[in-house]
C-alpha cells in the first residue's frame, strides 16, 4: 500500500497512519521527527538499534513490533536515508529475495520532500510499495510485503513523483488561501 495522509494539525492523521500500519503489516518502522509516536508503545530506535532490531526480526527473534527512528540530526533528509538504507539491508527470513512483511510510516513527510525534490530514501520506498494493493484486499487477507504510509499537512508539499503512484489518499479537513 502506498498511502498519503494530509490535513492540519490535531486532526488524527498519525493515528490513522499507525492503524493502517497495524492492520496491514505485524512490524512498523516510524519515522519520528515530532517524537509522536511514544503514545502508541514505539519502542523508540536510533540507526545502530534498528539494525540491532532488523537483525533480530530476520533471526525470528521476539521484538516489538513496533518501532520509531529518532532523528538525532537537523538533517531530516540524511536521518531518513539512514534509516531506509537499514531496510534495504534487511531482505527480512528466508531466501535474499523475502521481505519483512513491514509498514513504513513517514510522518511529518514535508520535511523530507517537497513537490520537486524527494530524498533518496523516500524515492526508494516508493517504488517498492505496490500499487495494485487495494484497501479492502489488504484487510481481508492479502498483504503487500511494504506499505509506505506518509502524512502531511499540504498536498503540494508532496513530490509530484510520490502523487502519481499513490495507491490511497486520505484528506482530513485543510485550507489552502491559494
Amino acid at each position: 500500500m502506498d498511502a498519503k495522509i494530509i490535513g492540519r494539525r490535531r486532526q488524527g492523521k498519525t493515528t490513522l497512519a499507525v492503524w493502517l500500519a497495524t492492520i496491514l503489516h505485524p512490524h512498523t518502522i516510524a519515522f519520528d521527527p515530532r517524537n509522536e509516536f511514544d503514545q502508541w508503545g514505539f519502542q523508540p530506535v536510533n540507526s545502530a538499534t534498528l539494525l540491532e532490531w532488523l537483525m533480530a526480526l530476520e533471526a525470528g527473534e521476539q521484538v516489538n513490533p513496533r518501532v520509531a527512528y529518532k532523528p538525532v540530526s537537523f538533517d531530516l533528509e540524511e536521518e531518513l536515508n539512514t534509516m531506509v538504507a537499514a531496510i534495504r539491508g534487511s531482505p527480512g527470513p528466508g531466501t535474499s529475495s523475502e521481505w519483512i512483511d513491514l509498514a513504513v510510516i513517514v510522518d511529518e513527510a514535508n520535511r523530507v520532500q517537497t513537490a520537486n525534490r524527494m530524498s533518496s530514501g523516500l524515492d526508494w520506498l516508493e517504488r517498492q510499495a505496490p500499487r495494485d494493493d487495494s484497501l479492502d484486499a489488504a484487510l481481508y487477507g492479502k498483504r503487500s510485503d511494504l506499505s509506505v504510509l506518509q502524512t502531511t499537512h499540504r498536498p503540494f508539499d508532496i513530490h509530484v513523483a510520490s502523487r502519481a503512484v499513490a495507491g490511497h489518499v486520505f484528506i482530513f479537513q485543510t485550507s489552502d488561501p491559494t
